[in-house]
């Protein structure tokens, strides 16, 4: 069995590297509900991705609790997968969101631009406020997506 290898194996951190960073918005509800009528169903489009972007996880924090609707409820997704990140969850108490849905627990992939919703599930808050947030790597290609190594078997 051949061993494969890079001329120049890479040791250490690249000039080129990137680190995972944060995305947040504050979203109240109480602003919205001042500006348009909120209904269930209604989607408040909160962070925006750019193609070629990799979410690690996704979440919120209750900053101020519904008051009025104590029921509401909220998901977190995107425009394909309402729930991607959080499933349907009360915001009715302070505190960090639900655990990651199972099926996004290894993060999820964005080839085209995206947003991260809040999806209204179940009543609709009035007054609650969130901290919306996502660990995000941009996993574009540096410079060019060419092979920049000479590889050979040993």
């Amino acid at each position: 069995m051949a061993t494969i290898s890079a001329s120049a194996p890479i040791a250490g951190e690249p000039g080129t590297a990137r680190r995972p960073y944060i995305l947040e918005q504050v979203v109240d509800f109480a602003v919205i509900a001042a500006a348009v009528t909120i209904g269930t169903t209604d989607t408040v489009q909160v962070l925006k991705l750019p193609a070629g972007t990799h979410v690690s996880g996704a979440g919120w924090e209750v900053l101020t609790a519904e008051t009025t609707n104590t029921s509401a409820q909220v998901e977190l997704g995107d425009g394909v997968d309402p729930n991607r990140f959080v499933a349907s969850a009360v915001v009715s108490s302070t505190g960090v969101s639900a655990s990651v849905a199972t099926t996004s627990a290894l993060g999820h992939t964005y080839a085209a631009a995206d947003t991260i919703d809040l999806l209204i599930s179940v009543d609709d808050p009035t007054d609650a406020k969130l901290r919306v947030w996502a660990i995000v790597s941009d996993i574009k290609p540096v410079a060019n997506a060419s092979d920049r190594l000479t590889w050979t078997s040993a």
